[in-house]
């Protein structure tokens, strides 16, 4: 059995420590003893729905950690006994479909030392009064354990109600969670889905038919936020935006993370306020630049800052409108020559533009005939 050296001490240490933090009642999430539970108008939203208690796969949590500070747990010991009272697929190991014992990169400690059917994939139900009021948007808060997929060559596809999850799936592809640990986790609800919302009834897999990864992980809680208002732990992102390369600033690029949206300035600076805590995927674009996007760890009430993005120049593209106008995207120091033909062969320069950043539109009104087609070439 193949288990890595850091989830080893995880285990050596989750052993040691037994300083846990008494039961709590919360106006956001209710008694985090209960197995489920639906709130009404929150601070952080008109209706909240949790199933799973919270409680750290039953470990408890270290004195003084907030689940929700987007702070990730010390390593603890595995396996576990389940609890038959835990709602299905909480609190309990899973590990993916596709394993059948011959994993292409070997095997982790969760699959290792469980066995089948006991550790097979179950879907995680959220059921709750339809609510009465219409769904104008969403959010999910997972607090989830012992994704590794970079590490055992996993390859996670996540459902909702049976349809592809697509939005979260690069998030749960890139944890690295040896140890094993824990860690929140809060993904926007896409639009497509607020119907489903609307219906009352939720199904989440998380699951790997194709790979054969030996891949095992757990899930803590789900929690359902419909119409958010704000939530409680949150954080700063702050960083530059730069052309790949350089450090030539792009300005006016646009950085996101969750529903949180701001554009650089003119030196390429950024600031990302209110970031829900726990793991965000932070994404940078600009007109004629290629869309980036990077994991971020972001702890509640504090600031993670040289967060950065490097674009690349996207392809030329050039658009020629009826009325013979040209507009182009102009890289920063980049040169441009405009040229004019009569026969699309022959083509004759007929000025030189530089770049500024920014979108560049040349109108040409009266034309000949050897003026008859226009075009951007990039020097």
């Amino acid at each position: 059995m193949r288990i890595p050296r850091c989830e080893l001490i995880g285990l050596i240490a989750s052993l040691t420590f037994g300083h846990l933090s008494q039961a709590q009642v919360t106006e956001t999430d209710g008694d985090w003893a209960a197995k489920t539970v639906s709130l009404a108008n929150t601070s952080e939203a008109a209706l909240v729905v949790r199933v799973g208690d919270v409680d750290n796969l039953g470990f408890g949590w270290p004195e003084g950690f907030d689940p929700f500070s987007g702070s990730t747990t010390p390593g603890h010991a595995f396996p576990w006994t389940v609890d038959p009272e835990d709602p299905d697929g909480t609190d309990r190991i899973m590990v993916l479909t596709s394993y059948v014992g011959t994993p292409p990169w070997g095997q982790d400690g969760y699959t290792g030392t469980t066995a089948r059917p006991a550790n097979s994939v179950r879907p995680i139900v959220l059921e709750y009064g339809p609510p009465v009021f219409p769904v104008h948007d969403a959010a999910f808060q997972m607090f989830v354990d012992d994704f590794q997929a970079p590490y055992w060559g996993a390859h996670y596809e996540v459902t909702l109600n049976q349809k592809p999850f697509d939005e979260i799936e690069p998030t749960i592809n890139e944890l690295v969670q040896t140890g094993p640990v824990g860690k929140l986790i809060t993904v926007p609800v896409p639009s497509r889905f607020l119907p489903d919302v609307q219906s009352g009834r939720l199904e989440f897999v998380f699951d790997d038919l194709t790979t054969g990864a030996g891949d095992g992980y757990a899930i803590d809680f789900i929690k359902l936020l419909v119409n958010v208002e704000g939530l409680q732990q949150s954080g700063t992102v702050t960083g530059r935006v730069l052309m790949a390369g350089t450090d030539v600033p792009i300005a006016n690029a646009t950085v996101q993370a969750f529903d949180r949206v701001v554009t650089t300035g003119a030196d390429g600076s950024y600031e990302l306020t209110e970031v829900p805590a726990g793991l965000a995927y932070v994404t940078a674009q600009a007109p004629g630049f290629s869309v980036k996007g990077r994991h971020v760890d972001v702890l509640g009430g504090q600031t993670t800052s040289g967060v950065d993005f490097r674009l690349d120049r996207g392809e030329f593209v050039l658009s020629i409108y009826p009325a013979v106008e040209l507009e182009f995207f102009g890289h920063s120091g980049v040169s441009y020559v405009i040229q004019y033909s009569g026969d699309l062969e022959t083509w004759q320069d007929d000025e030189t533009i530089q770049g500024q950043g920014e979108l560049i539109s040349v109108l040409r009104r009266a034309r000949p005939e050897t003026q008859r087609y226009w075009r951007a070439r990039e020097l």
